[in-house]
């Protein structure tokens, strides 16, 4: 099976009319360039986790060409910088006939969001799942759905004595 491991850069500045404006906040676009060029570790972990009788191929979404290289199954992963681009992405692989399973941040705090874009969703660290998920399509099996931790562990609110919080994710990506 091809799969393909599509990571989508989470801080980005591309808007040319906010640049027109003079968009210069000191440091943030330099930032976003070197944070954009490093790799994502929550797919590269996904890669170490894929059954080895599977071809797998890492992709960064600025890298990919016009015409969408042919992948069996696709994980995308993103951030909420990006999400519309990963969404619209999703979609154009379906189209094309590949699965498609989405992870990351925000697809985890927004499951229902992301389920419309694709076949699968995983909440959570997709490294406990993904060798199932892996299995079941090699097997000719596949079901449609979410996997991972319960959406309620990113939805929690904690009341301290003078402040609302809200619990941090830390996350491989």
């Amino acid at each position: 099976m091809k799969i393909g491991l599509i990571a989508m850069g989470g801080i980005r500045v591309v808007n040319p009319e906010l640049r027109q404006l003079g968009l210069t906040l000191p440091g943030f676009v330099e930032r976003g360039e070197i944070i954009a060029s490093l790799p994502s570790l929550g797919l590269l972990t996904v890669a170490a986790h894929t059954p080895a009788e599977n071809v797998v191929s890492y992709k960064e979404v600025d890298d990919l060409p016009e015409e969408l290289p042919e992948f069996d199954l696709v994980a995308i992963s993103s951030l909420a910088a990006r999400i519309y681009d990963a969404y619209e992405l999703a979609d154009r692989f379906r189209h094309r006939g590949a699965l498609v399973v989405m992870g990351g941040l925000h697809v985890s705090v927004l499951p229902d969001e992301a389920a419309k874009h694709c076949d699968a969703v995983v909440i959570g660290n997709a490294e406990k799942v993904w060798g199932n998920c892996c299995g079941m399509l090699n097997q000719g099996g596949w079901g449609r759905g979410m996997w991972g931790m319960p959406t309620e562990y990113f939805a929690r609110r904690i009341e301290c004595r003078h402040f609302i919080c809200w619990p941090i994710a830390i996350t491989t990506g």
